[in-house]
């Protein structure tokens, strides 16, 4: 008998799970999705999935306004709820919430109604920055709910806000290992003829969203302390931002934007991935997007060099990448200076990576590991 499991998602993170919903419902699972985010109630609906709109959560750092708020729109909120699966026709065995305020609204009602409900907890910037009072309010409702966290970093957040430890369960984040659909445009030949075993150049490559510069600016700086030994050295950085022409100056002023290439954003990163000799992850936190292009990039025998403090722990250690101060160019510069000169050392990487995905970053394995919460 299939699982019916009742989707509410405000949080504008959860797009990136898609892979996850469909092949949870693929496996003895009926999922139907309320949302607020329109790409995702449009990819359910191309699977033929049921999706219906809801608004956004009321959220604010205000204390205050949220009780008010929260006094006045929990009834209405829950009268909503028990319409839509009223007029779904479904019962419901569970419901899986993922935003904070809708853990704070949904999770009364559900629990009235003898619904099992889930929380998936989302690698966040900083937890500490939520509204204090939905954190009271989630500490209370939590003592009673399964708490799935897609890290341990992220578990260590809530256990420092007091979350019942015991609660906490760690599912680590799965992808689902595809073909990638080629790319067509001008960049094209750079990806196809750089992973050549006579290639000229080695190539440092990332893959970020180009909206805060202090990474990427601390690379560049170590990419031109690296040209003392690695003269026939390139950086290729795949992605969009409003830093882009901030970051081009800054190459100019480095001296070094003939061997920086800004090739722009693109959905499918394979020939990237073949293109580059080493991955360097330069996000200052962890999103779910991060991860999943970093696992993706250890499946493709790709060493990485990463940043300390920010959950990469979880996926990296000394014997399938390396984790480096990016604050500390030098300290960037050195571990790219001794990737470079020592093949074996990133064949041994490489080979560590990929192995590390197979065995704990599956999707299969998140899908079955999150099937067991399920009633």
């Amino acid at each position: 008998m299939k699982k019916n499991v009742l989707l509410i998602s405000t949080h504008k993170e959860t797009v990136n799970l898609f892979n996850f919903f469909k092949e949870l419902n693929s496996n003895n699972c009926s999922l139907s999705l309320l949302s607020s985010d329109r790409v995702l109630i449009k990819k359910f609906k191309e699977e033929n999935l049921l999706s219906r709109k809801i608004l956004n959560c009321f959220n604010t750092k205000s204390s205050f306004l949220f009780l008010i708020f929260y006094i006045i729109i929990l009834i209405p909120k829950s009268f909503f709820l028990l319409f839509r699966l009223w007029i779904q026709k479904k019962k419901y065995n569970n419901i899986i919430l993922f935003d904070w305020s809708e853990k704070v609204f949904y999770t009364p009602i559900a629990k009235i109604l003898k619904i099992n409900v889930i929380w998936i907890t989302i690698p966040e910037n900083n937890l500490n920055t939520q509204n204090k009072l939905i954190i009271k309010l989630s500490k209370l409702y939590s003592k009673n709910i399964n708490n799935i966290a897609l890290s341990s970093f992220t578990k260590n957040q809530l256990v420092k806000l007091n979350f019942p430890k015991d609660k906490i369960q760690v599912v680590n984040l799965g992808i689902k290992l595809k073909n990638y659909q080629d790319q067509v445009d001008i960049f094209e030949k750079i990806a196809e003829n750089k992973h050549n075993i006579n290639h000229k150049f080695f190539t440092v490559g990332t893959i970020t969203t180009l909206n805060k510069a202090h990474n990427l600016e601390m690379l560049f700086h170590a990419i031109k302390k690296c040209l003392i030994v690695i003269p026939k050295l390139q950086l290729i950085v795949v992605g969009n931002g409003t830093e882009q022409n901030k970051l081009k100056w800054i190459i100019k002023k480095l001296e070094i934007d003939n061997m920086v290439w800004f090739v722009g954003g693109k959905d499918n990163y394979r020939k990237w991935f073949d293109s580059f000799d080493i991955f360097v992850n330069t996000s200052e936190h962890l999103k779910i997007k991060n991860i999943q292009t970093i696992l993706r990039a250890m499946h493709n025998k790709l060493p990485i060099i990463g940043s300390i403090n920010i959950g990469l722990e979880d996926i990296l250690d000394s014997e399938n990448g390396v984790l480096s101060n990016f604050n500390d160019s030098e300290e960037i510069a050195k571990n790219i200076i001794n990737l470079y000169r020592h093949r074996d050392v990133r064949e041994k990487l490489a080979k560590n990576a990929q192995a590390t995905v197979d065995k704990n970053f599956k999707l299969d394995r998140m899908v079955n590991e999150i099937k067991n919460f399920l009633n």
